[in-house]
């Protein structure tokens, strides 16, 4: 506890302990929001660089199977994610 020797010297200490609430606050936001955009780019770089052809588990309980460079398949399974790979596709016009 301080001493509070005016009312405009409690209204200070009140928008000081203000001030450190929001700045605390934006801290954690800024923080929260580094590691999402860090999770995000962890995510693209497996899309990206995985081998193609080949099972690649994407998040937890989802398989992913890079099928080109802009192109992927998922699946819950990794057997589920290697037959939809290779199922037959169209493509051109008719798809």
């Amino acid at each position: 506890m301080s001493y509070v020797d005016s009312p405009l010297h409690g209204a200070a200490q009140v928008l000081l302990i203000v001030a450190m609430v929001v700045l605390a606050l934006r801290v954690r936001r800024i923080v929260r929001m580094r590691a999402a955009h860090k999770a995000a780019l962890a995510e693209r770089d497996v899309m990206h660089t995985s081998p193609i052809g080949e099972p690649v588990e994407f998040r937890p309980g989802t398989w992913m199977v890079r099928l080109s460079d802009s192109e992927a398949v998922f699946g819950r399974s990794r057997d589920e994610a290697m037959v939809r790979a290779f199922r037959p596709r169209k493509i051109g016009a008719l798809a």
